[in-house]
C-alpha cells in the first residue's frame, strides 16, 4: 500500500512540475485530467492490440515483441495528443501544449 501511495505522490509531483513549466498559458485542469484519463484508457487499448499482434506473430522474438509493444504504446500516447488538439482547438495554441498534454498522457499511461 505504501508503494502505491508513493507512486501516486511521484505522479502528482511530476504533473505539478509539468504544469509549472508551462510558462505562457496554463492549460485548464479538467482538460489535463481528460488527457491523463485518455492516456490510461489508451494503454488498455494498447494492451488489447499488443495481445492481438503478438498472437499473430508466434515467432516474433524479443526484438519483435519490444517493437510491437513500444510502437503501439507510443502511438496511443501520440493519438491522445492528436485527439486533444482536434477536440480542444482553442486551448491547443502553442507548441508547449503538445508537450504538456503528451506528458499527461504519459503519466496516465504509467
Amino acid at each position: 500500500m505504501v508503494f502505491f501511495v508513493a507512486l501516486a505522490l511521484c505522479a502528482l509531483l511530476t504533473a505539478a512540475l509539468v504544469y509549472r513549466y508551462d510558462l505562457y498559458e496554463h492549460e485548464p485542469l479538467p482538460l489535463l485530467a481528460v488527457a491523463l484519463a485518455m492516456g490510461a484508457a489508451g494503454m488498455w487499448v494498447a494492451g488489447c492490440a499488443e495481445g492481438w499482434v503478438l498472437a499473430r506473430w508466434a515467432r516474433a522474438g524479443p526484438l519483435g515483441i519490444a517493437a510491437a509493444a513500444g510502437g503501439i504504446e507510443e502511438a496511443m500516447k501520440l493519438l491522445v495528443v492528436v485527439l486533444v488538439s482536434l477536440l480542444a482547438r482553442r486551448e491547443f495554441d502553442d507548441p508547449m501544449d503538445g508537450i504538456v498534454y503528451g506528458s499527461m498522457a504519459g503519466l496516465g499511461a504509467a
